[in-house]
């Protein structure tokens, strides 16, 4: 039976329970304006903004409805995948490499997605339920709320809002819920979320291959690493395409025949590096 709304929010608060730590202390993401800035957007995210603040959408029933019909109709899953109104861009504040990514987290890990639990078309930002299934670094924790850019409305770069089922490669910092005024950033009732370092960039796809061997795919240039060579496993076309169509065998914006085709185009899937090879290098170095 799929979750309501009410026993989503008592779940989540129930969790949200066991978070509280002294992180109070963390930094936050950036103000400017009173608009929320994230550390990787800061030339176009005002174009995309409303003009006045405005409630956000929340997680009903109905937002079941959505592209992915493979997936159990226990989640709640967003509306859409990509932005009905159209496509933003943002320029990135800070170009990472797998090294300054670990650095600027406080949580790296696999995870894999769960309900869509909303979204802030003023923040221009989605929150999602994620569970961890291996954990690099941070303090342990099972489960967290994953922010991630675009909207119903919009999303970013074409890149399309997550859904449940999916695991993500997340580099991640603590968000809480409070402006330097001391107001709420979002209406909802958790006090804090993670939002990715680099957006887009700092959020890899986890696939597997036919013989369950799993990969971690990047189509923005990919986090590569400053101290070790990686096979890119991009270059071998026939594996690659192998490996997204096998995707899109459970997830359809990576079917040939969907708008992921698009996309594509554009980005090329540039890198695909093997976990055997990435996974040692996730765990932060130490002097």
């Amino acid at each position: 039976m799929r979750k309501t709304q009410e026993q989503v929010k008592a779940e989540l608060q129930a969790r949200l329970s066991q978070y509280q730590t002294a992180q109070k202390s963390r930094r936050r993401f950036l103000l400017t304006g009173g608009a929320l800035v994230l550390v990787c957007a800061v030339v176009l995210l005002a174009v995309v903004l409303p003009l006045s603040k405005s409630e956000p959408a929340v997680s009903e029933e109905s937002s079941a409805a959505s592209s992915q019909d493979t997936v159990s109709s226990e989640y709640v899953l967003p509306p859409v995948r990509y932005g009905t109104i159209g496509n933003a861009g943002g320029a990135l504040a800070k170009r990472y490499d797998l090294e300054t990514a670990i650095e600027d987290s406080d949580i790296v890990a696999r995870v894999r997605v769960g309900d869509w639990l909303g979204e802030d078309t003023w923040l221009d930002s989605s929150f999602f339920e994620v569970f961890v299934e291996e954990q690099y670094k941070g303090d342990p924790i099972d489960s967290f709320i994953l922010m991630q850019m675009g909207t119903s409305k919009y999303t970013f770069d074409n890149y399309p809002l997550y859904t449940a089922g999916e695991e993500l490669l997340v580099f991640v910092m603590y968000v809480e819920n409070v402006d330097d005024r001391g107001d709420p950033l979002w209406s909802f009732d958790f006090d804090h979320a993670y939002g990715l370092v680099g957006c887009w960039t700092t959020a890899l796809y986890a696939l597997t291959d036919e013989k369950g061997d799993m990969y971690y795919v990047q189509n923005f240039g990919g986090l590569k690493s400053q101290r070790a060579e990686l096979t890119n496993y991009a270059e071998d076309k026939d594996f690659a395409k192998a490996l997204i169509n096998r995707a899109g065998e459970t997830d359809p914006i990576f079917g040939i025949d969907d708008s992921i085709e698009n996309w594509r185009e554009i980005y090329d899937f540039g890198k695909i590096y093997s976990a055997k090879e990435y996974d040692p290098l996730l765990t932060p170095q130490t002097n």
